[in-house]
């Protein structure tokens, strides 16, 4: 309920700060014993599930997204709702729902927001969207892969940035899958202030640094040294991610669309499950990984983004 009160206040709120989101869960939840952990947590779930942006155009800043109806992929005859929410639009969803043919759940979740889903012909799920005033987006997940830029193209336009002197430089290194003091090259680094916040960026040849968000950065810098972090599994349709190592946000949203729930936590990497082959091999090539999946696709001439 927490986490429903929190997406409330969100939406009520429609964009705000960084800080303030970590206030909001501290007041909301003050059991938790890592408050900072349960926020970054928090921040997952959201995003996860295509409710809010975070540090949104590399700022320090968090937005709502609008209120929609997602189609799931591995299910046609169901759908989420995702982004801004308030309990008069959850009831009249429902009251849609009741009254055009659609089954109505709304199941509470440990980690996020409830789960608020549609069951039904997508024909009588549009007309609930309508009746209920909310965007139906059918197999969301293929849509969002139709708009996401790949890893490589982010490199090819990110900014130069300077690099920061008499900050604190530490740099991802793939062996530990964790940040390591000191500088690499062609990889992530994040340089800390002693007061405010720390700054990502992509180290190049000759002092080159292009600023990126910082799971971006960390994919780029895989991308570049040939590093495999994602790997796929067509027959069981599980695709994982170090924990160490999150997914770019927006690859990690459709991955979770294809089902509508979060991954889980599997030693040491986050699985998710019934991510269809050609999501999972799209998945792949925006992210600037190479595997077998990817290989056996791009021989065959069927990757595509729609």
């Amino acid at each position: 309920m927490s986490c429903d009160l929190l997406l409330y206040w969100m939406t009520h709120k429609g964009e705000g700060s960084w800080a303030g989101f970590r206030r909001a869960t501290a007041e909301l939840m003050p059991d938790a014993r890592d408050q900072n952990r349960k926020a970054r947590q928090l921040k997952g779930a959201l995003s996860d599930l295509a409710h809010v942006d975070f540090f949104v155009d590399g700022s320090q800043q968090w937005r709502v997204l609008p209120a929609m109806l997602a189609g799931l992929v591995i299910d046609g005859s169901a759908a989420i709702l995702c982004g801004a929410r308030t309990p008069e639009l959850i009831l009249s969803l429902q009251a849609a729902a009741v009254k055009l043919g659609c089954e109505f759940s709304n199941t509470p979740s440990e980690s996020g927001p409830s789960r608020v889903a549609l069951s039904g012909s997508p024909c009588n799920i549009q007309r609930t969207a309508d009746e209920a005033n909310i965007v139906f987006v059918p197999r969301a997940a293929n849509q969002l892969l139709s708009a996401v830029d790949t890893v490589a193209s982010l490199v090819e336009k990110a900014p130069r940035d300077p690099q920061p002197y008499n900050w604190d430089i530490e740099s991802f290194d793939f062996n530990t899958r964790s940040w390591v003091e000191g500088l690499q090259l062609n990889a992530a680094c994040k340089f800390t202030p002693r007061h405010g916040v720390p700054k990502f960026l992509l180290h190049r040849r000759h002092r080159k640094f292009l600023r990126l968000a910082k799971r971006d950065a960390v994919y780029a810098a895989a991308m570049l040294r040939g590093v495999n972090l994602l790997s796929y599994d067509a027959g069981s349709g599980l695709l994982t991610a170090p924990l160490g190592a999150p997914m770019p946000e927006k690859l990690a949203r459709i991955a979770c669309l294809c089902t509508g729930t979060e991954p889980t936590i599997d030693r040491g990497t986050r699985v998710y499950s019934s991510v269809t082959f050609d999501i999972a091999s799209a998945i792949l090539v925006a992210a600037g990984q190479s595997s077998p999946v990817v290989t056996e696709l791009a021989q065959a001439g069927r990757l595509n983004f729609g």
